[in-house]
């Protein structure tokens, strides 16, 4: 056997075959904050589309999908943006979109919507006519700021936040 032939044997052995793409990136691990087919497939039009080649110079555009079970980990779990899994897309590539989404009103709009679609499914008008007041206190440290305050009710210095409600909360 000459040079070549012992060479090209050694470099590519006939009993393994090339690892796929599939066995290089293995499934991420799913948390209890992903957002379902049917969900994704419902909220997927009301989401800005992609840029595709309008974006920043070496800048790929993000999946929507993974920013959206970034963000929704981030609900679920309560933890800080840097605390995210690095199997989801990188904390502040999430968190940009969040911020220029919350800035939009796209969230208020989203919410709006499934506040209508939850109405309609209990058989009730789409807006409700009808609300109830409702309020909390919260103890803060003693340099508040300009936002603290005594509620003499709950003999309680801190801030105070105004909700309202309907029946279902």
């Amino acid at each position: 056997m000459d040079n070549f032939a012992r060479a090209n044997k050694q470099t590519n052995p006939p009993d393994k075959s090339p690892v796929s793409t599939a066995q290089k990136n293995p499934k991420r691990k799913t948390y209890p904050g992903d957002i379902s087919e049917n969900g994704w497939r419902k909220l997927k039009p009301y989401l800005p589309q992609a840029k595709s080649g309008q974006g920043k110079a070496g800048r790929k555009s993000m999946e929507s999908r993974g920013v959206i079970n970034g963000i929704m980990y981030i609900v679920k779990t309560g933890c800080s943006w840097r605390s995210m899994p690095h199997d989801l897309p990188h904390w502040s590539a999430v968190y940009g979109y969040f911020s220029r989404w919350s800035k939009s009103g796209l969230w208020q709009m989203i919410h709006a919507f499934l506040v209508r679609k939850v109405r309609r499914q209990m058989k009730r008008e789409p807006t409700p006519s009808a609300a109830c007041p409702d309020s909390q206190s919260v103890k803060t440290t003693a340099c508040g700021g300009a936002h603290r305050g005594f509620n003499a009710g709950k003999r309680i210095k801190g801030r105070k936040r105004s909700i309202s409600l309907t029946h279902k909360g």
